[in-house]
């Protein structure tokens, strides 16, 4: 079973853990997602490096690899940066999770672009 309905609405009213995973698929629009994000949720709600949380792994470049984070990490990022946007570059959102208490919680979104125009890009 995917997200709830109440997911969507719970984060419309700004309900504290409701948040959206945006799976970025490379050279799909994830600069202007993230923009648009911003425009929508305030930057102070968003993680500073293109919407994609740090794993705080030592290693630059490491950002955006949430999708390898347990529940336990992702609730807890969530809960203590107060960030609505989550997105992840690396891996999909673990539909595991989805069992552990996120059904309400986190929207799924990913932008889909035509494969030309992302080689072109």
């Amino acid at each position: 079973a995917g997200p709830s309905a109440a997911a969507a609405a719970r984060l419309r009213d700004g309900a504290p853990g409701a948040f959206l995973w945006f799976d970025h698929l490379s050279k799909a629009g994830g600069t202007s997602f993230c923009k648009f994000a911003r425009k929508n949720v305030g930057m102070k709600n968003t993680p500073r490096y293109y919407c994609m949380p740090s794993d705080r792994a030592d290693i630059p470049g490491t950002d955006g690899r949430v999708g390898r984070w347990t529940a336990a990490e992702i609730k807890d990022y969530v809960t203590k940066t107060g960030h609505r946007v989550v997105a992840s570059e690396w891996d999909a959102f673990p539909d595991a999770i989805l069992k552990n208490g996120f059904r309400d919680d986190a929207v799924l979104a990913t932008v889909v672009r035509e494969p030309l125009d992302r080689l072109v890009s």
